[in-house]
């Protein structure tokens, strides 16, 4: 299911931050995930709506994306990238890359410049990239060093030459202007914040940023022989699951969000039945239709009923 299909909770309204800060999570807003939330009007009042068990389904708690008003204490939460006014990687779903130049002619060239951002840590020298961006299979052939030149001068022009600087003797290496995604979701899942709203809000920030399977339409080797693709997905998973237990466990009324870390979630991870049972048990608290949708959608996705989904389905008093 593509991210502009899912019907489940979003986050609508936001504003502030610190103690004076809010969000507004409602059910089955049929409307897209904000991309950029920074330009929301801040304090901004709604009315919180009720739903037919006459739960309240508007969710406030503290957020921090907006500047801080003068004399208000900042947020432990990072900024959103860490380096919001550069070049953005992203591959938890389809491959997007932000701020292209002069997008490539050569898919490798791409392919290179994914390498390079999740390969952060130390510059990679000439073998490394020959070996990455070969094809896989004993019979492909070796990317010549040839090659890498010129993908690497091609990912310059392509990109800016701010963003690539020039090989020196240690390797090829990107400047710190391009982030990737699964920078951004590692930090914010990483953080462990004192206060509740913080701690829930990070973890919304982070699966915020799932659109789908992670690397979707792309086959590079390296992603498969690094296993990026199952660490990216036990992470998301692992995020949700802390979300949801967090907002199971409140006596706030979170249900909400915690069908909305299952569903979420299980965009880039579908065939986790963990995942689906926690959407189904938190949308059977505020609304019964959601509880529907959700079981017909893992019906359609998992195929066959396995058997503790369908024991939770009767369990939860669905046909």
């Amino acid at each position: 299911m593509d991210s502009d299909d899912y019907p489940g909770p979003r986050i609508v309204g936001r504003g502030g931050r610190g103690t004076g800060g809010w969000v507004w999570v409602a059910p089955g807003i049929g409307q897209p995930l904000p991309e950029d939330r920074s330009d929301k009007p801040s304090h901004r009042q709604h009315d919180s709506a009720t739903n037919e068990n006459g739960s309240d389904s508007a969710v406030l708690f503290e957020e921090a994306t907006a500047p801080p008003s003068e004399g208000e204490p900042s947020s432990p939460l990072p900024e959103e990238t860490p380096a919001d006014h550069g070049v953005r990687v992203n591959v938890i779903g389809p491959l997007e890359i932000e701020s292209w130049v002069d997008p490539p002619t050569r898919h490798k060239v791409t392919e290179a410049l994914c390498f390079l951002a999740l390969h952060r840590k130390r510059p990679m020298t000439m073998e490394e990239l020959q070996i990455a961006l070969s094809s896989d299979g004993d019979d492909a052939p070796e990317t010549s060093a040839k090659s890498v030149r010129t993908y690497m001068s091609e990912l310059r022009r392509s990109l800016g030459a701010e963003h690539v600087p020039s090989a020196r003797g240690s390797g090829y290496r990107l400047a710190d202007s391009v982030s990737t995604d699964w920078d951004v979701f590692r930090s914010l899942v990483a953080l462990r914040p004192t206060e509740f709203d913080d701690q829930v809000q990070a973890l919304i920030d982070a699966l915020n940023l799932v659109r789908g399977r992670p690397f979707a339409g792309t086959d590079y080797a390296w992603v498969n022989s690094e296993l990026l693709v199952s660490e990216m997905e036990v992470a998301i998973s692992d995020a949700a699951r802390r979300l949801g237990k967090i907002a199971m466990a409140s006596k706030r009324n979170l249900e909400g969000i915690a069908y909305f870390a299952g569903r979420r979630a299980a965009l880039a991870c579908p065939y986790d039945i963990g995942l689906w049972e926690m959407a189904m048990e938190a949308a059977a608290a505020f609304d019964h239709d959601e509880l529907v949708r959700t079981w017909r959608e893992a019906q359609a996705t998992l195929g066959e009923d396995p058997t503790a989904l369908r024991d939770l389905a009767e369990r939860l008093g669905l046909d």
